[in-house]
C-alpha cells in the first residue's frame, strides 16, 4: 500500500469520467491536469474460488496512484498492480484492456464459470460500447441470456460450496450467510 505500492490509495472519480472506460478517462485526465497514465491489473478476489485480473489504467501524480474511473461497487480503493507490458491503442475508440481469470481450486464448476465468462466476453467484443452500454443484435441476445442464466446458477453453486455459513452474506446485508441468502439459494439451486 501507499504511493509506490500495489494499492491505489484512493478511488476518486473525475467529474467527466465514464464507467468502464478507465484508459480513456486516464488519458483525458492527464492531458488536462498532468501526471502520468499507469497501466496494469485491477485484481478481484473471490476467496477460495478464483482471482480475476482486469486490465486497468490509473493516474500517477503527486498524490500517488489514483483511480479516476467510477467504481460500480463504490469501493474506495482497488488492488492495482502496475504492468508496463500492457499495450493500449489509444487511437482506437473501441479499444479494451485485457483480462484473465485464474482458478484457486481445481473444480469443474469453476472451470465452467471461467469458460462462460470467456464466451460472454467474446460476444461483447463484437460490439462497440459507450459508457458500459452494449447493444447486441441477431442471435447474440438469446445466447447472452442463456449464458447469464448458467452463470447465475454456477455462482450460486460455488457460493454454497465455498462460502462459510458464518461469514457475512455476499449480498452485503450484514447478516451471516446462513441466516440470509443461503437457505433460499439451497432451495432454488439444489431443490432442498
Amino acid at each position: 500500500p501507499g504511493k509506490s505500492g500495489g494499492w491505489t490509495s484512493m478511488v476518486r472519480p473525475a467529474p467527466a469520467a465514464e464507467p468502464n472506460r478507465c484508459a480513456f478517462n486516464a488519458l483525458r485526465y492527464v492531458e488536462n491536469h498532468g501526471g502520468e497514465v499507469v497501466y496494469g491489473w485491477k485484481l478481484l478476489h473471490w476467496p477460495g474460488v478464483l482471482v480475476q485480473f482486469l486490465g486497468h489504467a490509473v493516474i500517477r501524480d503527486e498524490d500517488g496512484l489514483t483511480c479516476i474511473t467510477p467504481d460500480s461497487k463504490g469501493d474506495e480503493r482497488v488492488l492495482f498492480i502496475a504492468d508496463s507490458g500492457i499495450a493500449f491503442d489509444k487511437g482506437d475508440p473501441s479499444a479494451r484492456l485485457p483480462s484473465a481469470m485464474h482458478p484457486l481450486i481445481s473444480d469443474p464448476e469453476v472451470s465452467q464459470f471461467i469458460d462462460i465468462q470467456q464466451q460472454i466476453l467474446e460476444i461483447k467484443l463484437r460490439y462497440p460500447r459507450s459508457s458500459g452500454v452494449i447493444r447486441v443484435v441477431g442471435q447474440d441476445p438469446a445466447q447472452l441470456q442463456s449464458l447469464q442464466a448458467r452463470e447465475r446458477r454456477l455462482i450460486g453453486l460455488l457460493l454454497l460450496k465455498t462460502h462459510s455459513l458464518n461469514r457475512p452474506c455476499p449480498c452485503s446485508s450484514g447478516k451471516a450467510f446462513a441466516h440470509c441468502c443461503q437457505p433460499g439459494m439451497k432451495r432454488e439451486i439444489l431443490g432442498q
